[in-house]
């Protein structure tokens, strides 16, 4: 009897996801690290928030592409 083969279609889609939790993660996780963000490179909150939206509003454009 051969060894159970493994289906690499199960492989990819958990690569997937964790791909895609990952960048979400680190897309959300703004509201973490925004105030050091700000402490450490000078920034407003302001231009840090500004440049969030323009990633969110780049990424939805993208979306339908």
């Amino acid at each position: 009897m051969s060894p159970p083969r493994i289906f690499y279609g199960g492989v990819v889609l958990v690569a997937s996801a964790a791909i895609v939790g990952i960048g979400m993660g680190a897309l959300f996780s703004l509201g973490v690290f925004l105030k050091p963000m700000a402490d450490t490179m000078g920034w407003s909150r302001g231009v840090i928030s500004s440049v969030a939206l323009l990633n969110w509003m780049a990424m939805g454009l993208g979306s339908f592409v």
